[in-house]
């Protein structure tokens, strides 16, 4: 039992959040009591903290961060002994479901998300269940396994477009889910991989993201692409994202827009050009599991990605910086 005192960063319900000392944390036997070590904040932050979100995927008051690493610091099972490095999946399956029977787990019935609906990594210590756990290999940077979490998000959308070898891509977007879809893509060789971005200062982290090209005029982007991953989350993307594929070609929608945000839809297009459109929430166990073992491997190595690192007193720095981005950005991290 943990009985000393310590803070968890704490949206207490919209438009406020505080550090809160908090005194008490005892792992039951299914449970593992963990010292974060590094905990990744994005634009999903802002949304629970600004009440944005859709109100069914967060309880409030809920302690923030769903992208995080840390070391066990108690396992009553044995299974991780203390001092251990992992990364914790955040969406928890019930396994119950029909979707989680069907290896869904993304869309489980009974959606339950560390981080959304039960404290997250933004805390000097995390109680979570002892199955959602997973070793990272002792040396590597737990600061770059916060970007396992964004990176399965990515690996699991590009895995449901089937990639092929040697395809030309556009990603549109050059925030961290839009670098991340870059650095996985080189799994399936692509020809070319063309980022349309927001800002000229993201060129550099595109291009150690393996873009070969970076573009932020539409025009001199190009079209007739296999395959488009719009990546923004911006409404206005859509519609360039469907005219830059080419007959037969594939959009990935990645980004999420405002809740409840719409768009026009020529559908007569979509059907005439062959198009697939494909929509991807979060991630599934399984695409967890391959990018933990992509990591451990040295295969996912997305430590470039990392810009900026704040105590986790800083929170208000590090989420003005999150909100107005001044130079580059990539991935910026609290460290409890």
């Amino acid at each position: 039992m943990l009985t000393s005192s310590w803070g968890a960063l704490v949206v207490t319900e919209p438009g406020h959040i505080k550090i809160e000392q908090r005194t008490e944390l005892a792992p039951n036997s299914t449970e593992i009591l963990v010292k974060p070590a590094a905990v990744g904040v994005c634009g999903t932050d802002l949304e629970i903290i600004d009440g944005t979100i859709d109100p069914n995927y967060v309880n409030y008051p809920v302690s923030i961060g769903h992208e995080w690493s840390g070391t066990v610091v108690s396992d009553p099972s044995g299974t991780f002994p203390p001092g251990t490095s992992i990364v914790v999946e955040g969406i928890v399956p019930c396994w119950n479901c029909q979707p989680c029977h069907a290896g869904n787990t993304n869309v489980c019935s009974n959606y339950d998300e560390i981080g959304f609906t039960r404290d997250g990594g933004a805390s000097e210590y995390v109680l979570i269940p002892s199955h959602q756990a997973h070793r990272i290999t002792s040396g590597l940077s737990l600061e770059a396994a916060t970007l396992i979490e964004p990176g399965a998000v990515v690996y699991r959308g590009l895995m449901r477009t089937s990639p092929i070898p040697a395809a030309r891509v556009l990603i549109i977007g050059d925030g961290t889910i839009a670098l991340l879809s870059a650095h996985l893509m080189s799994l399936w060789s692509p020809t070319e991989i063309v980022m349309l971005g927001m800002s000229a200062e993201q060129a550099e982290l595109a291009r150690l993201a393996g873009v070969t090209r970076f573009e932020t005029n539409p025009q001199t982007a190009g079209g007739a692409f296999d395959l488009v991953v719009e990546a923004s989350g911006s409404v206005q993307a859509v519609p360039h994202a469907l005219k830059a594929v080419h007959r037969g070609g594939k959009v990935l929608f990645l980004g999420l827009p405002p809740h409840g945000a719409t768009v026009p839809l020529a559908v007569d297009d979509v059907v005439n050009n062959d198009l697939t459109l494909v929509g991807s929430f979060s991630y599934t166990s399984d695409a967890w599991t391959s990018v933990v073992k992509l990591f451990n491997t040295g295969v996912f190595h997305p430590e470039f990605l990392i810009t900026h690192r704040f105590p986790l007193e800083n929170w208000e720095r590090a989420l003005e910086v999150l909100r107005v981005r001044k130079g580059p950005r990539g991935k910026v991290l609290l460290l409890p």
